[in-house]
Parts: structure tokens; sequence; C-alpha cells
């Protein structure tokens, strides 16, 4: 008898967490019309006061009866716990109306392919484990999606927004890819975000990384640059970048470390002065109407390109206030110095046959690899390195061509079942040795 009381207490707080659901009815209309939110799926009974932080939100079967309805979000600060549209018929809308209008989502975010959407800015405040699911549509094209709550945020699917902004919490991208078509940003202005972006495909015109900030980009692909925005910052706060492929152009900022920096043909980057942007690979691939511009940000101050190993092979580059530092060898090819350019060369490497090459294997030094011959093959390729070191051949979209373990001092690899192109040969286990490239020509 002694726990009666709480028992019922119990079923009461659960009979009334459950009358806290709100289910829209009736069609399209303001979110600010309480005769849209009803207690019950489909019923006639109306909530008194609108949806908060503590009540979850829901689109079903019984919302929408024809198509061509619009939810419109008209609150500066409208809110709730779980937003689901899951369920919902006859796609429809969603649409914020003033930019600075927020949805703020205190539970999880779930708005699939099955509804169209053109929201403003949505913030996350969830604590714990949120998911976030939006069917791999477009948030809206002015969309901002920021994470504002201190929970682990997980993204189940594509995600696709004008903007992201992460200022609290920890954001696990689950290698989904995600679409940026303005800006990609973490802050630490009041908390500091921790961000898990491995194995993801990321697309933005604008990043910027603040130092304090830990983020996890192993195997990350970055495009940068395809949408040609008017803010073309990259500022990777000292972050280690897998893959970067850069468009159009670019603003460097800082500190960056990268496995493979690429610059697609008429990429223009400004440098910020004496900032270094190092990299195991740098592929400069300029052609004669769309070369690559390198500059420092200020005229007559430098900014540095850092190889410590192996061939950085550019063509068609325009070069001024760049300085070259590293072991490795930096060749400018059919490129144009403009001035103040230490440690490039500007020309062909010169070639070497087959036999100097395998002269040079015998008298190698420990913990390095010499260049793949001949380049550019056609049939094979043929490299001396440390043994059992795992390889890959990456390709110019960055797809893993192939993956091998070098049990010997001289390796073969045969490439008959390659395209033309430029590859990168990259080391697996072995940080001592650098990636080499090679091109196939046919």
């Amino acid at each position: 008898m002694k726990t009666l009381p709480v028992l019922l207490a119990f079923i009461t707080f659960s009979g009334s967490g459950l009358t806290q659901a709100y289910y829209w009815v009736g069609n399209g209309g303001a979110w600010s019309d309480l005769t849209h939110w009803a207690t019950t799926s489909g019923g006639d009974t109306f909530h008194t006061e609108l949806p908060g932080a503590d009540h979850d939100v829901y689109f079903d079967a019984n919302s929408f009866t024809e198509s061509d309805q619009v939810v419109v979000l008209d609150l500066a600060d409208a809110a709730c716990k779980t937003f689901d549209a899951s369920a919902a018929l006859f796609e429809p809308l969603f649409e914020g109306v003033q930019n600075f209008d927020v949805l703020n989502v205190y539970g999880d975010f779930i708005v699939p392919d099955n509804v169209d959407r053109k929201f403003r800015r949505i913030d996350l405040r969830g604590s714990g484990d949120v998911n976030i699911i939006t069917g791999g549509r477009n948030l809206g094209p002015s969309s901002n999606l920021r994470t504002q709550g201190d929970g682990v945020y997980h993204q189940n699917d594509s995600l696709v927004a004008s903007n992201f902004e992460f200022r609290n919490g920890t954001f696990l991208s689950h290698g989904h890819p995600i679409y940026s078509r303005i800006r990609f940003r973490a802050f630490d202005i009041f908390t500091i975000p921790t961000l898990d972006l491995s194995y993801s495909t990321i697309y933005t015109d604008n990043l910027v990384f603040p130092e304090d900030c830990a983020v996890n980009l192993s195997y990350t692909t970055i495009h940068f640059g395809i949408n040609e925005a008017t803010v073309d910052v990259f500022n990777g706060g000292g972050k280690d970048f897998y893959h970067v492929i850069f468009y159009q152009k670019a603003q460097l900022f800082g500190d960056n470390s990268f496995v493979l920096f690429e610059a697609l043909p008429g990429t223009r980057f400004w440098l910020f002065p004496e900032s270094i942007q190092e990299a195991a690979q740098f592929i400069f691939t300029g052609t004669e109407e769309q070369p690559i511009e390198l500059k420092s940000s200020t005229e007559g101050t430098e900014g540095y390109l850092k190889q410590d190993s192996g061939l950085v092979y550019g063509e068609y580059l325009e070069i001024q206030d760049v300085h070259a530092i590293g072991d490795g060898s930096f060749y400018a090819v059919e490129s144009v110095d403009l001035g103040n350019n230490d440690g490039w060369f500007f020309g062909a490497p010169e070639e070497e046959d087959e036999e100097e090459n395998e002269t040079a294997v015998q008298g190698r030094p420990a913990g390095r690899a010499f260049a793949p011959y001949p380049n550019p093959a056609n049939t094979h390729i043929v490299f001396s390195t440390e043994p059992l070191v795992e390889y890959i051949v990456i390709g110019s979209n960055g797809a893993i061509m192939s993956r091998f373990i070098a049990r010997g001092f001289s390796t073969r690899i045969d490439l008959s079942a390659m395209p033309s192109g430029r590859y990168l040969l990259k080391p697996l286990n072995d940080p001592h040795l650098g990636v080499s490239q090679f091109v196939i020509q046919r």
C-alpha cells in the first residue's frame, strides 16, 4: 500500500506526459494558430497554448488531406521538443517567414523526403542523443542549421542547407555527406563544440574551425568553392585535413595540414602572410586556358607551401609571393614567376630512365620511398619502398583504385585496368614515407 501513491503519481505523470503531444490538423496554416494543434491525431480537441520545449509535435496521416498545403512558421521563436513529420502525406511545405525567425528543437528533428521545406533558422537545443533526419533534401535556400544544445547530434542521412553553425555539443556525421551552399563553420564564443566528420564528403564555399575546437577529419573529402560564393575563407584552425579539392577561389588563413591538397584548373589562391599550408602531396593541375593562381593576400609578404618529401608537379601556375619549403621538390611547368617565389623550380624535372632509378635504389637510405617510374606510365609502374608497407592508389576524383602491400624493395603495379589520368601513391602504415604522384598516359 505504501507504493500506491507513488504508482498513482507515476500514472498521472505518464498520462499528463502523453497529453503533451501536439498533432497538427486542418491542412495548411500558421504555426501560431491553436486551431491546428490537436491533442490527438486527427482530433477536434485543441491545446490552449502553443507547443514549447517539452512538447513533441507530429505531422501525420491525419494532418493533410490534399496537396499544396503550407505550414507557415510565423513566430520569431517557435519551439518544440521532437519535430516529427515522418508520417505526413501529400508532401506539405514547411516555410519560414523572416531570416532571423527561429525554430527551436529540443529533441529529434525528423523531416524525411516526403515533405517539402523552406526553413529559415533551425536551432537544435537538445540534450542527450539527438537524431537528425532530413531525407537528403535541402532544408531551404536560406536555411541555417545550428547546434546550440549540449547534446550528441547524430546525422542519419545527407544534410543539405545554406549554412551550418556548430556552437555547442558533439556532432557526429557518421560518414554521411554534407552540402553547405555558403558557410560551414564552428564557433568557440561561449561553448566549444566537438565534431566528428570522419569518412564524410563535405561541400562548402566557406569553412572556419577555431583552434580549440576538436574536429576529426579522418578520410574526409572536402570540396571547397563549387558555388563561387562571395565569402571564400578557408581557415582550418590548425586541423589535420585528409583530402581537400579546391574550386574557383580560396583565401587560406592560418596554418593548415593536408594529406592531399588538390587545386583544379582556374583556382585562385590567396595565402595569408606568414601562414603555412603543409601537405603530404600538393596537386596543382592548371591548363593554358585556366591557370592556377598562387599569391599572397598581401603583395610583397610571402605565404608558404610545405611538402616534406616527393615531387610537386604543378602545371600552368601563376605564382607570386609564395615560398616552397620542406624537403620535397616543387616544379612549376609552363608557369609564370611573378616574383618573390623561393624554393620553386620553373620548368620540368629532369627525366630519369629505368636503369638509373634501379641503380639509385641499391643505395637508398632507410625510411625513404623512391618515386614511381616510368612517369608518365602506360602499362605499369615500379617503385621502391620499405617492405610490408600497405599502399593505396588514389584517382584524381579521390576514389581508391587499388590497395596492396609492398613486400620487397622493388614493387611493380599493373596499370592496365586504370584509365589515363593523374594518380597518387600513398602509404597507409608508415608515417616516414611520402605520397608520390604519377600519370597514366596512353
